[in-house]
């Protein structure tokens, strides 16, 4: 029961990460970027690689900026992140 309720609260810092900081597509590099490096990431979407790789870089300054909004909305959660 109490990993359905994390699982709960992830998605939900998920979807206000997307609403708040990246773009769905920008989202889905980022998740994909976790487990793939950027030249098989850039094949299953029919990019170019160095174009990931940018996309990478801006996703993570992003993200860097908005990382005092992330960290209250995890401690709000009560995350372990």
């Amino acid at each position: 029961m109490a990993g359905a309720k994390e699982r709960e609260l992830v998605l939900e810092l998920m979807y206000d990460m997307i609403e708040r900081i990246l773009t769905p597509r920008e989202f889905e590099i980022y998740i994909m970027s976790k487990r793939m490096k950027p030249r098989h990431i850039a094949d299953k979407l029919g990019l170019k690689g160095s174009g990931v790789r940018r996309r990478l870089v801006k996703i993570k300054y992003k993200i860097k900026n908005h990382e005092k909004w992330l960290r209250e909305k995890i401690d709000l959660r009560g995350l372990a992140i």
